[in-house]
C-alpha cells in the first residue's frame, strides 16, 4: 500500500520545524498519488520540478556494475529547503551521503537540505548504485521530491513526482558461434530481451585486436541471426564480434570467437623415397604414435619400428639395396604406402 508522504519533524537549536522525509512503504512505486500528506499539502504542485538522472543519461547498466544516480529537486517559488525519496526494483544503494539514509530499495533524506540560487532554488542527491550480479530484468526508478518554506505547517510547501525512468540491461548474446560451410564461415547468434535494436554490425579481426567491419544484419522480430562470411575460405583463422547498435547510435559489443578450421590429418609424408646406404628416411605424422613396417618386393617384412614423435627418423643401414615398400599404420587405422629405393 502506498503512502504519498510520511513526515515527521525535528526541533533544532533554533526551534525551527524541519520536515525530515518523503517517504513511502517500500519507495514510490507509481507516478500517481493515491492520498494527500497533510504536513506538505494534499497535492502535487506546478511550481516544483523533480528530475532523476542515471549515469550522465546512458540508460544501460551492465550486471555487477556501479554507477551514479542523482535526484533534483527545483522550486519555483524559492522554497528554502527540499528533500526526497526513490526506489528501485533491483539493485542495491552504497554509502549514502550525509543527511540521507537507504531502508531496504529506498533511498530519502533524513535531514532536509537548504536549497541553492535565488527566485528558483535547488537541491540534488547523488548516491552509487550497484546493479545485481546477475539477471535481465531492467531497472526501474521512482521519485518524488518536497520544497518547503519551513514554517512549521503545510501552507505554501511543495511536492511533486519526478518522471519515472527505465534503464536496460544492455543486450545480452545468449548463443554466439562460428562454423565453416563449405568454404564459407557461418556466424550464428540470438539475443535475450532484445529492444531498441537497430541492427548489428559483423566485425573481423586477424590478430583478435584490430577489428573492420565486413557486413550488418537489420534487427529482427525473432532475436536470431546468422551472417555468411565468404571472404575468408582460404584462411584457417578468424576472430570476430558483434557491434549491436540502438536507435540512438549506442552500441553494444559481443565477446571475442575465434574460428579456426578443423585440421585435417596432414598427409603423411616419407623423404626422400631414394636414398643411399646408411642414410635415413624422415616420417611425418601428426599421431601421437605410429607403427612403421618395411617390406621388400617379395611381400617379406624386412624391419619395424614405433614411431611416437611427429617427425621420426628411420634408419635403413641393415636393409640391403633394392626396392621395398613402406606402411605406416597409426593408432586411427590410417595407412599409407609409399616406395623407396635404397641404392
Amino acid at each position: 500500500m502506498k503512502k504519498i508522504i510520511k513526515c515527521s519533524f525535528l526541533t533544532v537549536t533554533l526551534a525551527i520545524i524541519y520536515f525530515t522525509n518523503v517517504s513511502y512503504s517500500s519507495g514510490p512505486p507509481t507516478n500517481s498519488a493515491t492520498a494527500g500528506c497533510s504536513c506538505h499539502g494534499p497535492s502535487q504542485s506546478p511550481d516544483i520540478l523533480v528530475t532523476v538522472s542515471f549515469n550522465g543519461g546512458n540508460l544501460y547498466y551492465t550486471n555487477g556494475q556501479t554507477y551514479p544516480i542523482t535526484i533534483s529537486v527545483v522550486s519555483a517559488n524559492g522554497q528554502p529547503a527540499a528533500g526526497f525519496a526513490l526506489s528501485t526494483n533491483v539493485g542495491t544503494f552504497n554509502s549514502p551521503a550525509a543527511g540521507t539514509q537507504v531502508q531496504g530499495n529506498v533511498w530519502r533524506h533524513n535531514v532536509p537540505q537548504a536549497t541553492n540560487g535565488f527566485g528558483f532554488t535547488s537541491a540534488t542527491w547523488t548516491i552509487n548504485w550497484t546493479a545485481p550480479a546477475t539477471g535481465a530484468v531492467p531497472l526501474q526508478i521512482f521519485a518524488s521530491g518536497n520544497a518547503v518554506n519551513l514554517d512549521g505547517g503545510p501552507s505554501g510547501d511543495e511536492w511533486a513526482f519526478a518522471s519515472s525512468l527505465n534503464v536496460a540491461l544492455p543486450i545480452i548474446f545468449t548463443h554466439f558461434t562460428a562454423s565453416s560451410f563449405e568454404k564459407n564461415i557461418v556466424l550464428n547468434w540470438s539475443i535475450a530481451d532484445e529492444k531498441n535494436v537497430k541492427e548489428y554490425q559483423i566485425e573481423q579481426s586477424e590478430n583478435g585486436i584490430d577489428f573492420s567491419t565486413i557486413g550488418k544484419v537489420e534487427a529482427n522480430l525473432f532475436s536470431k541471426y546468422q551472417f555468411i562470411d565468404a571472404s575468408k575460405s582460404n584462411s584457417s583463422l578468424a576472430y570476430y564480434r558483434i557491434k549491436a547498435i540502438d536507435m540512438d547510435g549506442k552500441f553494444i559489443l559481443s565477446k571475442i570467437i575465434k574460428f579456426e578450421k578443423e585440421s585435417k590429418s596432414t598427409p603423411i609424408k616419407i623423404y626422400p623415397t631414394i636414398v643411399s646406404e646408411n642414410t635415413m628416411i624422415q616420417i611425418q605424422h601428426n599421431e601421437s604414435q605410429a607403427e612403421l613396417m618395411i617390406y621388400n618386393m617379395n611381400g617379406q617384412l624386412v624391419k619395424t619400428q614405433q614411431v611416437t614423435s611427429s617427425t621420426s627418423n628411420f634408419a635403413l643401414n641393415e636393409i640391403s639395396n633394392g626396392v621395398y615398400f613402406v606402411f605406416i599404420k597409426t593408432n586411427n587405422n590410417i595407412s599409407f604406402v609409399d616406395k623407396i629405393t635404397l641404392n
